[in-house]
């Protein structure tokens, strides 16, 4: 254990990568920071348009996610702006879940196992990506049409084992 408090080596390896990189000088970190920021307000249209199938809501979600004050801490505090990739990593597993559901009706295994890598990247960026260890489960379950009862939750069984190697 050695005194290490957090196990992030994602955003360990990018926080050393960019400080060997820009130092000190906080614009870099600001726009990377703002790029991300725009990429997950595409997401959450993207994911916004597979649920309410309107592009209304779809927008009106994205200007509640800019306009939240939160994503501005995120966004512009140089030491944490690299968290927002974790939610990046989040709303791609979220998105890639959503809509193999609302396109097949089901999850295929391939597309569990790469549910299960980005999870595993938002939890090695930042630990409150652990979330989605409810959130997938329950989405799944209550986007699944082909299946009924527990059986809903058999289908995305390499996350569970995901989730249950990084716990160990």
């Amino acid at each position: 254990f050695n005194g290490m408090v957090h196990f992030v080596p994602v955003s360990m390896s990018l926080s050393f990568g960019l400080f060997n990189i820009f130092g000190l000088n906080p614009i870099p970190y600001n726009v990377i920071g703002l790029i991300f920021h725009t990429i997950n307000g595409f997401l959450i249209y993207l994911i916004g348009h597979k649920i309410f199938k309107l592009k209304t809501y779809s927008i009106l979600a994205v200007i509640l996610f800019f306009s939240n004050s939160a994503g501005s801490e995120l966004v512009m505090w140089p030491v944490i702006n690299l968290n927002t990739i974790s939610l990046s990593f989040s709303l791609l597993a979220m998105y890639i879940l959503i809509s193999s559901y609302i396109k097949d009706g089901f999850l295929k295994i391939k597309k569990s196992i790469y549910i299960s890598i980005l999870f595993l990247l938002a939890v090695f960026s930042v630990e409150y990506s652990a979330g989605l260890v409810f959130i997938i489960p329950v989405a799944g379950f209550l986007m699944d049409r082909k299946n009924k009862g527990i059986s809903k939750l058999t289908q995305i069984w390499p996350f569970y084992l995901t989730v249950i190697a990084y716990l160990i």
